[in-house]
C-alpha cells in the first residue's frame, strides 16, 4: 500500500520553473495539478460510498507545493469535534485507496508532462 508516489527532481523542477516565463511556471504547475485528478476522482467517489449522507464533507483538492508535493487532500475546514479520528478514517478509508489505485496512471502522467516540458522548454 503506497502512502505517496515520489518522483525524483520534483524540487528541482519546481526550482528550475523560477527561471522560465510566469506563464510557462503556471504551465508546469497546471500540468503536474492534472496528474494528480484521477486521484482526487476517485477520492470523492470513496467518501461517497464510505461515507454516505456526508456528500458535503467530499470536497477535495490538489495542492502543488514549492517543496516539491503534489497532493489531494480535503478542502472542507469544518470540524464538529465529534469524531477526533475522522482525518485517519479519511486517509485509511477515502485517500490511500485512490492512490493505490491509481498510481500507476499518476506515473504515467507525470512521465508525459516531464517530456511535453522538454519538448517545450528544452533541458535546463
Amino acid at each position: 500500500m503506497a502512502e505517496a508516489v515520489r518522483v525524483k527532481g520534483l524540487r528541482e523542477l519546481l526550482a528550475v520553473t523560477d527561471k522560465l516565463p510566469k506563464h510557462a511556471k503556471r504551465e508546469v504547475r497546471d500540468a503536474l495539478r492534472s496528474s494528480a485528478e484521477p486521484v482526487r476522482q476517485t477520492a470523492e467517489l470513496n467518501f461517497r460510498t464510505t461515507f454516505p449522507g456526508r456528500e458535503g464533507a467530499s470536497r477535495f483538492g490538489i495542492s502543488v507545493r514549492k517543496v516539491g508535493t503534489i497532493s489531494v487532500e480535503q478542502r472542507k475546514r469544518r470540524t464538529t469535534g465529534k469524531r477526533l479520528d475522522f482525518a485517519k478514517l479519511q486517509m485509511a478509508d477515502v485517500l490511500i485507496p485512490a492512490l493505490d489505485s491509481n498510481e500507476r496512471e499518476i506515473v504515467n502522467r507525470v512521465d508525459a508532462v516531464l517530456d511535453d516540458l522538454e519538448r517545450k522548454w528544452g533541458r535546463p
